[in-house]
């Protein structure tokens, strides 16, 4: 029996894909505005067209305030020269929360064996809401060799709120930095005590630059390290602050010490305002309440940009990886060969990553008709 070829891919290698080289042809990125120009008719031109489209962060669905770039590279593979072409672009759903720049661009002209690029940023304002795009790619030739249309199928999302929760408190009365009148996790007039406080993202969306801030009422409360900036918060994930609370004997306090904490994010729609603290004196503080957060973006992963043509002369690619529906499937097969993928979409430690179904499904799709394997196994 003869051996047998054993392909592993963990889809950290999706990236495999970047290494395909295509023949390079001479590519002008530029974009020009026609004011007058004088064509002639001649032989005709051959337009053929390489699409691309990357968002800022590369998942392929354009979130509230993002940006994206549509990367359009027409070649001229014809005898004569392409004159006086336009390069428009038109959304279906003419929605003004979705700014396509120089959505109707001009070039004079692409020589034989040439080619010109065009970049068209695409971004949203703050007000889009979660709907599907399909932007129409039109280009045309002032002698009427236009090319058939071509379409960018977008999916935007609305502004993912986040949700700044407090979970707990732990008191520290012992060890380096405090000073205990009784070393029993509770607080006393007095002492020095180290306060770890347990600050969730509930929300939807990631709380961005927050700040926390302990306060107090009562002259005769110390804080120390009471204001910090502590960064990003992911949804779901929780921050442990820590803050130094001393108060002295002249605290007057029935229940609940005057001590209150606030949370600011960069949008200011998910903050925690001047909330009491649960800290009393002689007390041990309530339980820390960790809430699970099960971020569902399977629908979203299910609609990332992806370009719809039926002529034969474009190409297309979504971010830096080649549209696997255009790869020319190969006419070898390697006999007794297996290809095994393996896509992981939620993990127990690490942060989920809600694409891993659909890479591993196209890296299925490229093993067998790229690459020629006899089997292809999916976990």
């Amino acid at each position: 029996m003869k051996p047998t070829k054993i392909i592993i891919s963990v889809l950290v290698l999706f990236l495999f894909l970047n290494n395909a080289v295509a023949q390079q042809i001479k590519s002008n990125v530029k974009t020009v505005k026609i004011t007058t120009a004088e064509f002639k008719r001649s032989v005709p031109p051959n337009l053929f067209a390489e699409l691309s489209y990357t968002d800022n962060n590369k998942n392929g669905v354009l979130e509230c305030e993002e940006g994206s770039i549509l990367k359009i590279k027409i070649t001229n593979k014809g005898k004569g020269k392409a004159q006086g072409l336009n390069v428009k672009i038109s959304d279906d759903l003419m929605d003004k929360n979705l700014i396509i720049s120089d959505n109707n661009i001009q070039i004079a002209r692409i020589e034989p064996n040439e080619s010109f690029t065009v970049e068209i940023p695409i971004k949203t304002r703050f007000d889009i809401v979660t709907n599907k795009h399909k932007l129409k790619i039109d280009v045309t030739e002032h002698f009427g060799y236009d090319m058939d249309p071509a379409f960018l199928r977008l999916s935007t999302l609305e502004y993912q709120q986040p949700k700044l929760k407090f979970s707990g408190l732990d008191i520290f009365d012992s060890g380096e930095g405090t000073m205990s009148i009784i070393a029993d996790k509770q607080l006393q007039k007095g002492e020095m005590v180290k306060v770890k406080l347990f600050v969730q993202n509930t929300g939807t969306g990631i709380a961005e630059n927050v700040k926390m801030s302990v306060s107090s009422t009562d002259d005769n409360i110390y804080m120390e390290d009471n204001k910090q900036n502590i960064g990003n918060l992911k949804v779901g994930e929780v921050k442990e602050i820590w803050f130094t609370l001393s108060p002295n004997k002249r605290v007057d306090a029935n229940g609940e010490l005057p001590i209150f904490l606030t949370l600011t994010e960069d949008i200011g729609k998910g903050g925690i305002n001047y909330k009491q603290l649960p800290i009393e004196f002689g007390q041990k503080p309530p339980a820390t309440e960790i809430v699970e957060i099960d971020a569902n973006f399977e629908s979203i992963a299910k609609e990332v940009a992806v370009f719809e043509f039926e002529s034969n002369k474009f190409t297309a690619a979504i971010g830096n990886n080649i549209d696997v529906a255009m790869v020319e499937p190969t006419n070898n097969k390697i006999k007794n060969s297996v290809g095994l993928i393996i896509g992981i979409e939620e993990y127990k430690y690490l942060p989920n990553a809600p694409y891993a179904d659909n890479d591993a499904e196209l890296m299925k799709e490229y093993f067998e008709k790229r690459l020629g394997l006899e089997q292809v196994v999916i976990y």
